[in-house]
């Protein structure tokens, strides 16, 4: 009894908790709407995903190794060969804009981990694209090995990715607070056609809202605060307030609490939600075993993004045919919901139908 008190006692203040940080982060930030909504018209979703998505190559996979047995380069050009070559869905990268108004593909904010410890302190955006530094961690990389493939240690542009793979979606994530990096990713989308073809934004609020003014027919994924805000909203069984308009949600399935110790985020209740209002539920986070690719798949995620694709594949191959069921169902989520399931209503709260019934108002067994 009393540990059943305990626990009742754990669960009420997750509630209040919750509730706190929802009405807090929904009072606090402008994040409710890319713009303020005008003579009561709320912005529309953006284009959902058309194409799989199941297996995503994080960062090109930096898990993987070459014929030679040399882990590959994250954000690299042969990493993202070798992800194509093998059969991934999706390659996700990440960008920002040098000084000259390149787009580079290079997910620090400084170059020094990937760089070498001379270049602790410095960014991309510090240098023009043709003075960048090869890449180098530790001094892992053989002499060798960039004699033989210069790409190999080499950062690249946004645009060579689109050259080399113009049929392969690609998810960018735009890591620098920049307008003017908006504006280059649009213009690039938009000269190789890749509208269909990209999943694009930013964990930074303002360059999804310059993402969303760019192009509303590019599907969009969720800012860091647009994500917080709707994981609380249904912690406090308030999701049905928040007008959603993007198309996916990029978040880790467990989040780290200390160097040993890890809280999960796996909410099959939450992502039913999430599906029924169009938004497809993208995981990441050292997804690299099979036992975390049973547990996110099983919580009803709609891609994994791993830095080993090759045994992502081999573990989806091994399922008795879960390989077409899992990932022909998954190519993000097929339609959009009616207006009447997002729940459209006055300034940016909606309140309606969304989804399945049960467990519409959040909560249930992944409260908390």
């Amino acid at each position: 009894p009393s540990a059943n008190c305990v626990l009742a006692v754990d669960e009420d203040m997750t509630s209040v908790l919750a509730l706190l940080a929802y009405r807090y982060l929904a009072w606090a930030s402008p994040t409710r709407c890319p713009y303020p909504s005008q003579n009561g018209v709320l912005p529309k979703q953006t284009a959902c995903i058309t194409f799989p998505i199941f297996v995503y190559s994080h960062r090109g996979g930096n898990l993987e190794r070459n014929a030679t047995e040399q882990l590959f380069l994250e954000n690299t050009l042969p990493a993202f060969r070798n992800s194509a070559a093998i059969g991934v869905d999706v390659l996700e990268l990440d960008v920002q804009l040098t000084r000259d108004g390149l787009a580079a593909v290079f997910h620090d904010r400084e170059l020094g981990r990937l760089c070498g410890p001379a270049f602790r302190g410095k960014r991309i955006s510090d240098y023009n694209y043709a003075d960048l530094p090869r890449l180098n961690p530790l001094g892992s990389v053989p002499t060798i090995i960039d004699v033989q493939d210069p790409d190999f240690t080499r950062i690249p542009l946004l645009e060579e990715v689109f050259k080399a793979h113009p049929d392969k979606p690609v998810q960018i994530d735009l890591k620098a607070p920049s307008q003017q990096l908006v504006h280059v990713v649009s213009e690039l989308v938009s000269r190789y056609h890749r509208e269909k073809l990209v999943l694009w934004g930013s964990f930074l609020h303002n360059n999804n809202n310059g993402l969303y003014a760019a192009n509303p027919n590019v599907p969009l994924f969720m800012s860091g605060p647009r994500a917080q805000l709707l994981l609380a909203a249904y912690c406090a069984g308030r999701f049905d307030d928040i007008h959603i308009y993007e198309s996916a949600i990029i978040m880790p399935w467990r989040i780290p609490l200390s160097s040993w110790l890890h809280r999960r985020l796996l909410l099959p209740g939450f992502f039913r939600l999430l599906n029924g209002r169009g938004v497809s539920v993208i995981l990441f986070g050292n997804i690299n075993n099979e036992a975390a690719f049973r547990d996110c798949t099983t919580a009803g995620a709609n891609a994994l993004c791993t830095d080993h694709p090759s045994r992502l594949l081999r573990w989806l191959a091994a399922r008795e045919g879960h390989v077409h069921a899992g990932r022909a169902s998954h190519p993000g989520i097929p339609e959009h919901p009616t207006e009447e399931r997002q729940g459209r209503g006055d300034g940016c709260a909606s309140r309606g139908r969304c989804g399945s019934d049960e467990g519409n108002n959040g909560g249930g067994e992944d409260r908390g």
